[in-house]
């Protein structure tokens, strides 16, 4: 940012369109029942979390509903930056890039990896939640160490471990 260029975060654009109001909310409890709703009405993301992460039919529900809105608004963002700036750089932050198949929508795409360890620390630093839950998070994205590589002028992925070879 620093240097000019925009971020999108993608996890801030779905938190926001998970609010009471939204149609991704209306989904989300349609989908999965009032009891993801605490006392105060919005989503209960511990116990939405609890559910997904226990079970990948339901994770798959869960981002069947949310994904579609959240892609459309982060193209929203890339537009009104490139009206503003045909040249801008837009960088997208997104943990779950390869796993939802949306790296195509990139023209380029930066891997930032850290070790096992470090994903579990920053997890529990953001979120008060156990190691088991955080394990359960980690079994749903590809791991870190395994970085699929997407060249988009063949259209091929090549699986890189970064453990045995940092540096590509």
């Amino acid at each position: 940012q620093h240097l000019g260029a925009t971020t999108i975060n993608s996890d801030e654009i779905g938190r926001s369109m998970m609010q009471p109001g939204t149609v991704v909310y209306d989904r989300i409890v349609s989908g999965f029942g009032p009891d993801v709703v605490d006392a105060s009405g919005k989503l209960d993301r511990v116990k939405l979390a609890n559910i997904v992460f226990n079970d990948l039919d339901k994770l798959k529900h869960l981002n069947a509903i949310v994904h579609a809105p959240v892609l459309r608004e982060i193209d929203r963002q890339i537009q009104q930056q490139r009206s503003r700036d045909p040249q801008a750089v837009v960088l997208v932050e997104s943990a779950v890039l390869f796993e939802a198949g949306q790296h195509r929508r990139f023209d380029k795409i930066i891997v930032v990896w850290c070790t096992p360890e470090q994903q579990v620390e920053r997890y529990m630093q953001r979120s008060p939640i156990s190691k088991e839950d955080v394990a359960r998070r980690m079994a749903a994205q590809i791991p870190g160490e395994e970085i699929v590589c997407w060249d988009p002028a063949t259209d091929t992925f090549a699986r890189i471990n970064l453990q045995d070879d940092p540096v590509f």
